[in-house]
């Protein structure tokens, strides 16, 4: 074939033959070299709720219902409220009670998130957190289930904390549950008279019925159920309680 085209013309086919195959393989390694492009993540949420419930094994109550409304004000600053319900302890001297709380913090909610973008977070890094103690006794702890607008879509972020996490020393919290235990930290000190700080065995007076709070429409959705979902694992709801 060589002879028959002649040497130059032979050469120059090599040529081209060979230059055709180098531009194949460079495009090829760059094919693969080119990085696929990935999902845009969804912005940080201007608001979310929280709910927590923290359990104990000493009571009665053994058990605490608490909803975090959490959301940006015009100026930049975020607005906080709370909600706690309790369980009755002896219905006929501790009946079952509401209170409700607000504040305001001059950061924003990217701030006060402290740079985890809740809507980030991977599910499988989630799942392995809870995971980590499938077996172990846990007498006190708390449930957290976050809820927030995730480019568009609402998602529920749920984080078990271990009386570990609350009570040991050196307690090597996974990292999304120890961000959980900062974050519900920080809205604890804006808001004040945390459950932790409660006596463990409280008497109340039977003569002085608990006070309604002040109607807002945290407690609205409370009352007609809109909130219950956050607390799964619950031997009750808040808006039975509340009722």
């Amino acid at each position: 074939m060589w002879h028959a085209l002649g040497d130059s013309a032979g050469l120059r086919f090599r040529r081209r033959l060979v230059a055709a195959v180098l531009f194949g393989a460079a495009v090829l390694i760059c094919t693969a070299a080119t990085p696929q492009k990935r999902k845009p993540q969804p912005p940080t949420p201007d608001q979310f709720l929280l709910g927590r419930r923290t359990f104990f094994d000493i009571g009665p109550p053994f058990e605490f219902y608490e909803i975090f409304s959490v959301h940006s004000a015009a100026n930049g600053s975020t607005l906080v409220e709370r909600i706690q319900v309790t369980p009755p302890g002896d219905v006929c001297t501790q009946p079952a009670t509401v209170e409700v709380a607000a504040g305001s913090i001059s950061e924003s909610i990217a701030d006060l998130l402290g740079g985890t973008n809740p809507c980030s977070i991977p599910e499988k890094d989630l799942r392995r957190e809870l995971k980590r103690c499938k077996r172990c006794l846990v007498f006190s702890g708390a449930d957290v289930v976050m809820q927030a607008k995730c480019g568009g879509e609402s998602r529920r972020i749920r984080m078990d904390i271990l009386d570990r996490d609350m009570f040991d020393p050196h307690p090597v919290t996974p990292e999304h549950t120890s961000w959980t235990i900062g974050l519900l930290g920080r809205l604890d000190r804006v808001l004040g008279s945390t459950i932790m700080d409660r006596p463990a065995f409280t008497l109340a007076e039977a003569s002085q019925p608990p006070l309604m709070p002040q109607p807002s429409p945290l407690l609205e959705d409370l009352e007609k159920g809109a909130l219950d979902t956050l607390f799964e694992r619950g031997s009750q709801t808040p808006s039975e309680l509340f009722r």
